[in-house]
């Protein structure tokens, strides 16, 4: 059996009448837990070994560093715990939208994304939905026009960023644009150049 145990002080700090208070939070876990997911499990390990390196260092960010990990533990201890989750599918997932990230001007068809992982395009649907909320070919228009959003505030024509983006068809971008920013890509494009104020993205 291996067993890892980390004891600490969760707080919840909140900004109230100019002040900071502090408030405990119960976090939805039992004094001992076993976890079935061989692939949580192997990333968890992964995680503890890493989080045990760092602060046996001589890192001088070590604490921060130490934070971080501890941060993903806790998160993904608390997805196990509070949803149906199965981390084999978060890793497909993930690896599905690197691809995505890295492809995103090029063509891509569902059967691409699905051969990503070696499933059938009907399953990495499923999956996809369970674990981001979104089809993947909604994610992929997401990742596209948020990077659709960033040439157009670097001035490039709403022609040249629909091809930049991967929208072979302007009119197509054009909806798209419209259905996710309630603004055509001009008038976003018009809207940002006149505005003094720095436009902060916070769609995705």
């Amino acid at each position: 059996m291996q067993c890892y145990t980390v004891e600490f002080y969760y707080t919840l700090p909140t900004f109230s009448n100019n002040r900071w208070e502090l408030h405990s939070l119960d976090l939805p876990f039992l004094p001992v837990e076993q976890i079935e997911d061989q692939f949580l499990f192997s990333r968890l390990l992964e995680l503890f070994s890493r989080f045990t390196k760092t602060f046996i260092s001589s890192y001088n960010n070590r604490t921060s560093r130490g934070r971080a990990l501890f941060m993903e533990i806790l998160y993904l201890l608390t997805q196990w715990k509070t949803e149906n989750y199965i981390y084999d599918n978060i890793q497909k997932v993930e690896q599905v939208i690197n691809y995505m990230m890295e492809h995103y001007t090029q063509p891509i068809k569902l059967k691409e994304l699905a051969d990503v992982i070696s499933v059938s395009p009907s399953y990495i649907g499923s999956i996809f939905k369970s674990v981001t909320g979104k089809s993947p070919i909604t994610y992929l228009i997401e990742i596209r026009l948020h990077k659709a959003k960033e040439l157009l505030l670097d001035g490039h024509s709403v022609s040249d960023v629909a091809e930049e983006v991967g929208f072979n068809d302007l009119f197509y971008f054009s909806k798209c644009f419209k259905k996710y920013e309630n603004l055509s890509p001009l008038q976003f494009k018009q809207i940002a150049n006149n505005s003094s104020d720095t436009y902060i993205d916070s769609k995705f």
